[in-house]
Order: C-alpha cells, then structure tokens, then sequence
C-alpha cells in the first residue's frame, strides 16, 4: 500500500523525467520535433484538438461551474442565510449594520 502512494505522488517528477528520455530518444533517431510540429497537418490537428478543447471549457466546464453557482450557492446557500438575516433583524427589531461587529438595538 506505501508503494502505490509513493507512485502517486512523485507522478509529476517521473512524467517530467520520462518526456526528457522521450525528447532524447527521439533526437537520437533524428526526428526533428520542431519541424514535426511546425507542418501543416499537425497544425491543423493541432488547432481542431484546441478548438474542441475551447468549446468543452466554454460549454461543459463553464456551464457546470455556472449551474453550481447560481443554483446551489446563490439559491440555496445565499438566499438561506439573507432570509436567516432579515429574520434575525425582525425578531430583535434592530438592524446589522456593515462593519459592526454586534446587533445595535
């Protein structure tokens, strides 16, 4: 059981070592990664991978974000705890006031 969490946790340190071996493997059998990259098929496919990944941000990710916020925060938390305030306010007839750390009668 500590060696999986051993693992788990340098996951970053071996993928960072494991892309500069890939790096050096691949220079050593002459692939030119720039020159790869730079071509017109891998940049299309490139720009397709990070206009799919732009539509996702901005139609699952931010939605769900979106939904959470003005649904379960803003409806249910903040309504709650204003509506607990203004009951606060009216059982002891006195305002909160910003800034002030007691009930003023």
């Amino acid at each position: 059981m500590s060696r999986f969490k051993l693992n788990r946790q340098s996951g970053l340190v071996q993928l960072i070592v494991i892309l500069v071996i890939v790096l050096i493997v691949l220079g050593y059998f002459g692939f030119n990664l720039p020159a790869i990259i730079q071509s017109p098929g891998v940049q299309t496919n490139l720009h397709y991978a990070w206009d799919l990944a732009v539509l996702a941000w901005n139609n699952v990710i931010i939605g769900g974000i979106d939904f959470v916020w003005n649904h379960v925060v803003m409806g249910l938390l903040w309504h709650n705890i204003v509506a607990g305030i203004d009951k606060l306010e009216s059982s002891h007839g006195s305002a909160i006031t910003p800034g002030s750390s007691s009930v003023s009668p």
